[in-house]
């Protein structure tokens, strides 16, 4: 694929900066329910479905379909975070346990390629975009406030698992007027997985990433 990592990273990090300058913008709290209602009655956001690319550290990792209608429906770089969640060296205990209880290896656990369905809230507006953050559940360990924002599904031989992303921070997702896409932000910190049979946790930590989505056309 021709397109840049580099581009992608640049227009992300150009809207993530709008997003904290001026989110909160200076007109009323009436101005800013007006535009949103009128952004959110236009068919440009309503219904709409697009191509587009995970990025790491200004890298493709992986491309995905975005479904947008009441939640952001797309597929996690689940490969990538696969890889993240089990391979990394602080995970060894987490694929001991998986080898005592599965008896697998960790290239055996397999993602299923299920979109995530993501609820947003809308935060603030400017001319060019709509800013919006998940409705990410969290929870406080030790007084930190940890966000689930996303997940995915994998399964080892045929036991389903429930891998949650851990963040610090909620998720982000910006609309964009000039070009109808979407920028979508998440912020890795580790993962929670979960045997969906007998609900047992496990919690891993893992050196903390950014992954971005960007839209790269609009499909329907």
């Amino acid at each position: 694929m021709k397109r840049t990592g580099r581009t992608i990273w640049f227009v992300t990090i150009m809207a993530i900066s709008a997003l904290m300058v001026t989110a909160c913008s200076d007109g009323s709290d009436g101005e800013l329910s007006g535009a949103m209602s009128n952004l959110s009655a236009s068919p440009t956001w309503a219904l709409a479905s697009y191509n587009g690319e995970w990025t790491v550290n200004q890298q493709v990792v992986d491309t995905a379909r975005l479904d947008v209608t009441d939640v952001l429906s797309v597929r996690l770089p689940e490969t990538f975070l696969t890889h993240l969640c089990f391979s990394q060296s602080g995970a060894e205990n987490a694929l001991s346990y998986y080898s005592e209880t599965d008896g697998v290896k960790a290239s055996e656990i397999k993602p299923l390629g299920l979109p995530t369905a993501i609820e947003i809230k809308d935060q603030g507006y400017t001319d060019e975009a709509v800013f919006s953050y998940f409705s990410a559940k969290a929870s406080v360990n030790n007084g930190t406030t940890v966000y689930r924002p996303a997940y995915f599904l994998v399964t080892v031989n045929g036991t389903k698992y429930h891998v949650e992303l851990l963040s610090s921070d909620k998720g982000s997702a910006i609309r964009r007027s000039d070009t109808m896409g979407w920028t979508i932000a998440i912020t890795v910190n580790g993962f929670c997985v979960t045997n969906t049979e007998n609900f047992k946790e496990q919690f891993i930590s893992t050196p903390p990433i950014t992954l971005y989505y960007n839209t790269t056309e609009r499909i329907r």
